[in-house]
Order: structure tokens, then sequence, then C-alpha cells
């Protein structure tokens, strides 16, 4: 698999967070350390693209696709090309976009168990917790500390009826979609029932993603909830702007500036959160 190395982009204005956490868990788990871990112009042989099947969704594709090629022991090379793309503003629209990033990619490595105990120092420390209780413990190579994937002890079979069955339980909850076989192994025995109320407590317009639902289920979401009421807003939230705020739960409310005046758009709290989450992580 060859990836571009693309030059410095005009107008690029992200904090380095997503990059940064997708290239130590790379690292970790392979040995070798990207220069541009999410570059996604990549160019894989049929052969290669096979073995790294099924990809991991969202902005985690670039990462886990990078793991499974170099753990199914194929060649992965960084490319110069002299070519550009739209680079990703400081605007609310570029935080989000930036939030669903990292989102995603500590997701895929969670889920690959591939996340490092010590990923990223600039990290919400909640956000490590939770995706780190879905990866399993890993055994470091000789002189490095990495993670490895832990073979499955389970049949196929035995694993496709256990999640069929536990896909019947997990039907009512407020979902867009049908849970996999990794999702809900990693919901494990949770009480669907007491998910489910906790969930629809939250001031939510529509639906979440089945990842979206594994992730909420070790976060606090009574506190999240609570945290969501209060907030100066008009208007419900969306599924992804709850995700984004309970990532951040441990930063503590954000002052509103002089130059935002209440009530708030969601998207204008959720940008908030987040610019205040990395103030605060800035600071420290």
């Amino acid at each position: 698999m060859a990836i571009a190395l693309l030059p410095p982009q005009a107008g690029a204005s992200g904090m380095g967070i997503v990059v940064r956490t997708a290239r130590r868990g790379i690292q970790r788990a392979t040995g070798w350390e990207p220069v541009q871990p999410l570059s996604g112009t990549r160019c894989i042989t049929r052969e290669t693209w096979e073995a790294c099947l099924p990809l991991a969704p969202g902005w985690g594709v670039e990462t886990s696709l990078t793991i499974d090629a170099l753990s199914n022991g194929f060649w992965v090379k960084e490319i110069p090309a002299q070519l550009h793309h739209r680079a990703t503003g400081k605007d609310l629209r570029g935080q989000l976009h930036r939030a669903a990033q990292l989102r995603d990619v500590v997701r895929a490595l969670a889920r690959k168990r591939h996340l490092s105990p010590d990923l990223d120092p600039d990290l919400p420390e909640q956000l490590v917790a939770a995706t780190q209780a879905e990866a399993a413990p890993a055994e470091p190579r000789e002189e490095q500390d990495v993670w490895t994937v832990v073979p499955e002890h389970e049949s196929e079979e035995e694993i496709a009826e256990r999640a069929e069955d536990r896909r019947v339980t997990l039907a009512d909850l407020p979902v867009d979609g049908v849970f996999s076989d990794d999702e809900t192994r990693a919901l494990g025995d949770v009480d669907a029932a007491a998910l489910d109320a906790l969930l629809r407590a939250l001031p939510v317009e529509g639906a979440f993603a089945p990842d979206d639902i594994v992730y909420l289920a070790e976060t606090d979401l009574e506190t999240l909830a609570a945290r969501m009421r209060e907030a100066p807003v008009e208007g419900r939230f969306s599924p992804l702007h709850a995700v984004i705020i309970a990532s951040h739960l441990d930063a503590g409310e954000p002052q509103l500036p002089q130059s935002l005046q209440a009530p708030l758009t969601p998207d204008e709290y959720t940008s908030l959160v987040v610019h205040s989450a990395v103030d605060a992580e800035n600071g420290s």
C-alpha cells in the first residue's frame, strides 16, 4: 500500500491532536511511525485490500487500514506527492469535523485492540478511559511497548450466534442501523433496558449510530444528560453533539464568552465545549 505524502497545505489550522493520536496508535501496534497517518490518498493491491476487510467506520478507516496491512505482512510506504486539498479551518464546521475524526480514530484503535494506555497526553482523560475499556490487554513486543491483536477463542459460528441473540436484545435502543458482531460484543452484558432509558433521557433529536451507542455505554450518561439540559441552548442536540460533549465531560462546563449571547444553538455550544477543552489542555 502506497500512501501519498502531501506537502504543507495552505489554510490548515488543526491542533494536531487527531494526527498524533493516529500516529502513536499505529506506531505502538506495528512499530512503524507514519508522517501523515490520516492521508486518504492511497494505492493498494487487491490482495492487501481483501486482507484488511472489514474496514473501520468513518474517519478511523485510514488508521485501521494501515495497522491491518502491516499486521498481515504487507509493506506500507509513504510516497511524496504534489497534491493539495481544501484544508479544514478553525470555524465551527472545522471543529466538529476534527472532533468526529478524533472519535472515530480512537474507536478504531480500541475496537481493534491497538489502543495504547498512554495514547496521547492531549486526549481528554474520559475519552481515553472509555475507549481503553474496550481494548484487550496487550502483550509487549521485545523492547517495545506496543499493543497487539488478541486472538479470539470462540469459533466464528459461536460468535455469530451470540451476536445475533444480543442484537435482538438491543433492537429497541434508539439506534439507526444494526449492531455488528464487534459492537454487540463491545456492549457485553450491559442492561439494555437501563441503557435505553438513559439514552432517551438525553435532549437529543434523532437516533444514534451503533458505534455511538457503544461509546456512550461507557459514559456517565446521567451527568451527560444534566450537562446538556442545563446548557444555555435553544433546540435539541443531534446525536453527534451528544458524543462530542460526552468526550469532554471531564473539562467541566464551558464559560460563555462575551462575544456570544444565550441562548446558543446546539452547534455553537458544542463548538464552545471543544474550544474550552482544548484551552484547558493547553493550559495544563
